[in-house]
């Protein structure tokens, strides 16, 4: 083995035992405010649900796609999970919101611009 594949081995090996993850186990869901503060950068978030349950009673979005229901998908740009600057968003039920968002006074982010 070359010094360059022991090196590249021992890094591996020092970032996958010291990185704090979190394991999560079958019917587990994951809320939304423990991982919001790891979402940033410009993206789009799709939020679904599903309606199927395997054999083991857990929910599994992956076996029956027909039983998949989308409940709402925004894009743009993210910090810490919320819209900033410009986005749009579009939710089951068919309300739009295009324009520019910015975090108001109780810590969600509002739109405020144009809207659809």
């Amino acid at each position: 083995m070359s010094g360059t594949q022991k090196n590249r081995n021992a890094l591996s090996a020092s970032t996958t035992t010291t990185s704090p993850q979190k394991s999560v186990t079958k019917n587990q869901t994951i809320d939304f405010a423990e991982i919001s503060s790891c979402l940033n950068g410009i993206g789009r978030i799709v939020a679904f649900s599903t309606t199927h349950q395997d054999r083991t009673k857990c929910w599994n979005p992956t076996i029956d796609p027909k039983a998949n229901l989308v409940i709402s998908l925004t894009e743009g740009r993210f910090v810490n999970g919320q819209l900033e600057g410009f986005g749009r968003s579009i939710d089951s039920a068919g309300d739009c919101k295009v324009g520019f968002w910015a975090a108001a006074d109780d810590e969600e982010t509002k739109a405020y611009g144009k809207f659809g």
